[in-house]
């Protein structure tokens, strides 16, 4: 009996994959082929697309509760009468923050191993792209809740749009639906949030993954690995079972530590939920001090301390345009790396200490970006911001100096 199910089964699966060839994941994964040397940074990427993967999961069951008509006391009804409506809402937000914080480390290995050389261009660039997509969808979902924070963090960014010179205006009534923040523009941050976004960021999930199986995993040598006969094989193993076993232990290390936030620290301390977002917004009472997510507040900082009135550009818009060319110029990063090398660890010493700097000066401005603003944090602030951009700007011409050491293979 036993055996001529395992028949049908196998029948059924081998109909299947003869007519869509894409539905036998296993063999596609066997047949994608890997640097053996692939240490414990690589696997955040598949931890990033776990996490995504719960944000939607969760999303969904918010969706069917939430009424964007009465945003603040959907919500609240969410937390306090939906059964494990509570978890779901903590999955959610504490999911955000972790998700950030995983596609930061990715972001960093991918720096320090070079991932985005040659000929892995296009794979770094539907990353950043996807970055800065997520960036826009946490913000609009940050609005949702209809809390204080909520709505005087997007008074904050709408303000920056209606800055812009010429088409300030017309965007900012696009995006309000009327002259002022309210029930029009949260339907519209809603859909967005809900719906169009999330397309894009599936689509671009998609080409960043195809990409990298185009042309392939890079490793931490930055370089092509060779066998102990000197062969010009390179040393490749299947990635199914050698790293989804691994990457299935990233997965469940991450699943720990999510559930240990969730059931004993989901605010973090206000990193995470903001207090004063369980207030309901009121246009009329402005908060002494607009705190956002940790993972927007480099760039918050940022749009604060960086204010010159030069060549009749408003004030703000010099913070807008420097928080827009600190992520823009990131996109730039595989034409000015001009290094001989890809790995952070056959580098010059230069490049590792501008690299340290960067990273510094970046954890610098989120850190002052959650604070209240004074005289010498906005001057610190300024210090980081340049940091950041010299380390930057200065790239092309620093990455090629120092002695670049000679690769030992892994034995």
């Amino acid at each position: 009996m036993s055996e001529s199910k395992n028949d049908a089964s196998s029948r059924s699966e081998k109909w299947l994959v003869s007519r869509y060839p894409g539905l036998n994941v296993l063999a596609a994964l066997r047949a994608y082929k890997v640097p053996d040397n692939l240490n414990l940074w690589y696997c955040f990427g598949a931890v990033a697309l776990f996490a995504l993967c719960l944000q939607l999961l969760s999303g969904i069951w918010l969706v069917f509760f939430y009424d964007p008509t009465n945003a603040f006391a959907s919500v609240q009804y969410i937390m306090r009468e939906v059964e494990y409506g509570w978890l779901i809402r903590y999955a959610h937000t504490t999911g955000a923050s972790m998700l950030f914080a995983v596609l930061f480390v990715h972001l960093l290995r991918a720096m320090v191993y070079g991932s985005y050389r040659q000929p892995r261009e296009l794979v770094w660039l539907f990353g950043m792209v996807l970055l800065l997509l997520m960036m826009a969808e946490a913000f609009m979902g940050y609005l949702l809740p209809w809390g204080q924070m909520s709505y005087w963090g997007a008074k904050v960014i709408l303000t920056l749009v209606e800055s812009l010179p010429w088409v300030g205006n017309g965007l900012l009534q696009v995006l309000q639906g009327g002259e002022l923040l309210g029930e029009a523009a949260l339907k519209r941050f809603y859909v967005l949030h809900i719906l169009l976004v999330p397309m894009v960021i599936a689509l671009l999930v998609y080409l960043h993954i195809g990409a990298l199986h185009s042309v392939g995993a890079n490793n931490p040598e930055g370089r092509v690995l060779m066998d102990r006969a000197g062969d010009s094989v390179p040393r490749m193993v299947a990635f199914h079972p050698y790293y989804t076993l691994k990457d299935a232990v990233a997965v469940v290390l991450f699943l720990l530590i999510f559930a240990a936030i969730i059931f004993y620290a989901p605010m973090m301390g206000g990193v995470f939920i903001e207090p004063a977002n369980a207030v309901a917004a009121n246009p009329m009472v402005t908060p002494a001090h607009v705190s956002p997510p940790w993972y927007f507040s480099p760039f918050y900082s940022m749009l604060r301390v960086v204010s010159f009135p030069w060549l009749g550009v408003e004030a703000r818009l010099w913070g807008g345009l420097t928080m827009m060319f600190a992520l823009l110029m990131l996109l730039l990063l595989p034409w000015l790396d001009r290094s001989p090398e890809r790995s952070l660890r056959y580098k010059g010493r230069c490049s590792r200490v501008a690299l340290a700097i960067w990273v510094i000066s970046l954890i610098g401005l989120g850190v002052l970006g959650c604070l209240p603003l004074t005289e010498w944090r906005i001057w610190l602030a300024r210090l980081a911001v340049i940091l950041y951009f010299l380390c930057l700007v200065l790239m092309p011409w620093y990455s090629r100096w120092g002695v670049v050491r000679e690769a030992v293979d892994a034995e």
